[in-house]
């Protein structure tokens, strides 16, 4: 093994890491700052649908809007749980 191998090894091996409190609170507003629009817009589509209520516009943006949601939740869950296994 070289020795740039053996530092990965080491670093993945070695004592996990504490998430700061100012990293975990910039990350998790990150989170909320894209995700609350989303939230909103399939709120409002769901809404409108239940209500009887349909706009074009509004169901055309739902379908990607839905698909980056997705996209948002998976990659908040990865944070968590790295940030749980302590590999920050």
């Amino acid at each position: 093994m070289n020795r740039q191998t053996e530092d990965q090894v080491a670093e993945r091996t070695s004592a996990p890491r504490e998430v700061g409190f100012g990293r975990l609170m910039l990350v998790m507003a990150a989170f909320v700052i894209v995700g609350a629009p989303l939230v909103y817009l399939l709120w409002r589509v769901v809404n409108d649908l239940l209500t009887g209520h349909i706009v074009g516009t509004r169901m055309l943006l739902a379908a990607p809007a839905l698909v980056v949601f997705i996209i948002v939740l998976n990659v908040l869950a990865r944070t968590i749980r790295r940030w749980d296994a302590g590999i920050g």
